[in-house]
């Protein structure tokens, strides 16, 4: 007998043997029957923690929405494009204004020659003509030149923040893109998972209308029908009940990948918003100027350090990384 046919029977033996074990009809009916209960209540536990599992993941979603919406009122409601066109603006700042009118005071050859309004009215060529007219000037030489430093510094000031404050505008307006998006994607799942036991309410419909309660009767007729099933069927696991677990398993499964793709674009954004923070702060520690700044400044900063903080403890889910977290993703022990 060669070697070959030998591996053959002894692997049927031992998968006779094996199936003798694990099935044991063959048997006695009796033993059989006990087997199969034991079967169908492993399978009733294993249905409540897809249950559990379930709810939690739900529950999950409606947090990230929530967050979401925060996060979305915020970039509604921000004012960084006015507070850019002011603070970058050297009209804005009082000081600015008050040593260019003692400039144009001291100037002799004003009486000879006035600007029109609409040139006037511009800071860069108001300031250009002031500054080279101040050369005649006849109040005394270092008040003037002190007027002359301060126009400069706002000046230079301004230009530096007129370039920064577009950067974060425009970063700002990709972050508030971004933030729609996945507010999007996530109004998408939460349809998509609660399709499952049969509820067609969008988030939006249930959160304004406290349709909870009806999601909850939902997903209990589910698993209540799933448990039926099992008690009819002569066997423990069908087509149907295999089909089952695997759409709650995938929507799990996707409420995770949602929730690795929040957590990055939270990551993402803080890092933003602390580049933000460095820049404004930069111009109070560096600029000669700084005190001339407007309330704008002051409020937007204010912002800036009111969203970092924000992205780094409101935004994260430190709430979601115990227990609800856990059981959504393993079943409650």
């Amino acid at each position: 007998m060669n070697a070959k046919l030998i591996i053959c029977i002894l692997s049927l033996f031992l998968f006779l043997n094996y199936s003798s074990n694990e099935n044991p009809s063959s048997t006695d009916p009796a033993v059989y029957s006990s087997y199969l209960n034991n079967l169908k209540e492993q399978e009733l536990e294993l249905i409540e923690i897809r249950k559990g599992r379930f709810i939690d993941g739900i529950e999950v979603v409606k947090t990230l929405y929530e967050k979401l919406l925060d996060l979305d009122h915020h970039y509604t409601s921000q004012r960084i494009s006015q507070d850019i066109e002011t603070i970058s603006n050297p009209l804005s700042y009082g000081e600015f204004n008050s040593s260019m009118e003692q400039i144009k005071n001291s100037v002799k050859s004003k009486k000879y020659l006035n600007l029109p309004q609409s040139l006037d009215n511009n800071p860069f060529v108001s300031l250009g003509f002031t500054l080279v007219s101040s050369v005649f000037g006849n109040d005394n030489k270092n008040e003037r030149k002190e007027h002359i430093e301060k126009v400069s510094c706002i000046l230079d000031m301004t230009i530096q923040l007129h370039s920064d404050l577009k950067l974060i505008y425009h970063e700002t307006e990709i972050m508030k893109n971004s933030s729609e998006s996945i507010l999007n994607e996530c109004e998408k799942l939460f349809a998509n998972v609660v399709n499952t036991v049969d509820f067609r309410r969008d988030i939006k419909e249930c959160r304004k209308n406290d349709g909870w309660e009806d999601l909850q009767g939902k997903i209990d007729l589910y698993f209540e029908d799933r448990k039926e099933a099992i008690g009819k069927n002569h066997s423990v696991k069908t087509a149907k009940s295999l089909s089952d677990d695997i759409d709650i398993d995938f929507s799990i499964n996707r409420i995770t990948y949602f929730l690795e793709n929040y957590e990055e674009f939270i990551t993402r954004s803080e890092r933003q918003y602390e580049k933000f923070a460095s820049i404004i702060n930069r111009y109070e520690i560096n600029s000669g100027c700084a005190e001339a700044l407007p309330k704008e400044f002051t409020q937007l900063k204010a912002d800036i350090d009111s969203v970092t903080d924000k992205f780094r403890n409101a935004y994260k889910l430190s709430e979601l990384n115990g227990s609800k977290l856990k059981n959504m993703l393993y079943g409650a022990q």
